[in-house]
């Protein structure tokens, strides 16, 4: 395999950082509380923290029945074993996913299980989780609606696994990651439960746990958070496909598509000027020789009162380079627009009603989805 000086550099900067951290820890053992007392922090090893959620739907979806949902279920726990380090793992249980194979992975899901160990200026994270290390992590702070937006789904969402360092030096925001390579998979905008012609697939970076990449992921964040919240900044990463990927490319696009590139690179800023939110995110692509794009705004308005209600609306996009194919949806452009009201009940439970509106650039001869979701979502903590 041939090794840019820049995975060399990424790579040899990780480990000199996890050595050190290592080191650290062995040599200080329990770090004393940040009290200055000299003793073990009180927390430290101590107990496991549970932590938990159901998100239960009402759907009402275009062209489909109105049906009441267990959507989804998670519990996590998190061991603190000393004030810097610590071991999270969370799993999901997604019981209203389609009864077809490719979904059985997702079913039951190892959604994280990482250590983390702060050193210097930032965290070292060692597993799978969240990628801390491209674009803006579509966690729900920051992406306020209860679905993922299409260039989420292209892009940010799937989960990672690998070591991760990234944290905020003074003003400077980063992460550097260096991870098992995602395969680029079928993302599909509608309801997953309706029929095939209500979804409508595209080209996404997928986590698929029963197939690893043959290749290594090298990725890097790098701008600047201000006090006031204000964060901007570019990133990107690159990695190789392997001979499954490139069959899965000719399957969707047409074209030999020999190319074994895969490589991703954008911008973004999110600025939370009270009580206004907004957040944008701009990524170009290129998955083999197939070019692709995305754009996604968020805008909310979010009152001081913690009680009251917030309002999110948000515009994505995904356009591929090309002629689009009547035969193939993944060539076709798509976008979407999402509009989501939250009601606090208390500071665990919530109502959200969302509605996403998805439209898609049909070719000549292609039939369009009429995929438009809406549900009412109660989410309840524990």
């Amino acid at each position: 395999m041939k090794v840019s000086p820049f995975q060399c550099l990424t790579l040899s900067g990780l480990l000199g950082v996890c050595l050190i951290a290592t080191m650290g820890s062995a040599a200080f053992g329990a770090p004393a509380d940040s009290k200055g007392s000299g003793q073990p922090a009180a927390n430290a090893g101590k107990a496991v923290l549970w932590k938990g959620y159901t998100q239960t739907r009402m759907y009402m979806d275009e062209g489909g029945p109105t049906q009441l949902r267990l959507e989804r279920t998670s519990v996590s726990a998190t061991y603190k074993a000393s004030s810097i380090n610590s071991f999270y793992i969370e799993g999901y249980w997604q019981p209203t996913l389609p009864d077809l194979p490719v979904y059985d992975k997702y079913k039951v899901y190892l959604e994280s299980m990482f250590w983390d160990c702060k050193a210097g200026p930032g965290t070292l994270r060692f597993g799978k989780g969240r990628r801390q290390t491209f674009g803006v992590t579509p966690s729900y702070p920051n992406r306020k609606l209860s679905n993922y937006g299409i260039t989420a789904e292209t892009f940010t969402q799937s989960r990672v696994q690998g070591l991760q360092y990234f944290g905020v030096m003074k003003e400077f925001d980063f992460g550097v990651g260096v991870l098992t390579g995602l395969h680029p998979g079928t993302t599909t905008s509608g309801d997953l439960t309706l029929a095939s012609s209500k979804r409508l697939g595209s080209l996404g970076d997928k986590d698929i746990p029963t197939e690893l990449s043959n290749h290594p992921e090298y990725s890097f964040r790098a701008g600047f958070k201000k006090p006031s919240g204000l964060r901007y900044g570019v990133t990107a990463l690159t990695s190789r496909l392997d001979s499954e990927d490139l069959t899965f490319i000719r399957s969707k696009f047409p074209g030999i598509h020999n190319d074994q590139t895969r490589n991703r690179y954008g911008a973004y800023v999110q600025a939370p000027i009270a009580p206004w939110y907004f957040l944008g995110e701009y990524y170009e692509a290129r998955t083999s020789d197939v070019g692709h794009n995305g754009l996604a705004l968020t805008l909310g308005y979010e009152p001081k009162n913690k009680k009251a209600m917030r309002c999110y609306a948000r515009y994505d996009q995904v356009n591929y380079e090309g002629d689009a194919i009547a035969s193939s949806q993944f060539t076709w452009d798509k976008s979407q627009i999402s509009f989501s009201i939250v009601k606090p009940i208390d500071a665990k439970t919530w109502l959200q009603l969302e509605f996403e509106g998805n439209m898609e650039k049909v070719p000549a001869g292609g039939t369009g989805a009429h995929n438009d979701v809406a549900f009412l979502e109660l989410f309840k903590a524990f």
